[in-house]
């Protein structure tokens, strides 16, 4: 499963990310940093406020967790 984590960079998004890893699926985490995301995932440095057609621009992916608006 591909699955999209926005606020990975966070401490909830850290762990998050590490567990969906740990699963076997694939992460692409996104943040305005991406400092503390763990390298197997695909990380996006953005503001996703300021984006548009973001479903495409992030391969369409199966499963988001939003963590950005904690």
């Amino acid at each position: 499963m591909k699955v999209l984590v926005t606020g990975a960079n966070g401490y909830l998004g850290q762990g998050i990310i590490k567990n969906i890893l740990d699963s076997g699926h694939d992460v692409t985490a996104v943040d305005v940093t991406t400092q503390y995301i763990d390298d197997r995932a695909k990380k996006i440095s953005c503001d996703l406020f300021k984006g548009n057609k973001l479903y495409e621009y992030f391969n369409e992916t199966e499963t988001l967790l939003d963590g950005a608006n904690q």
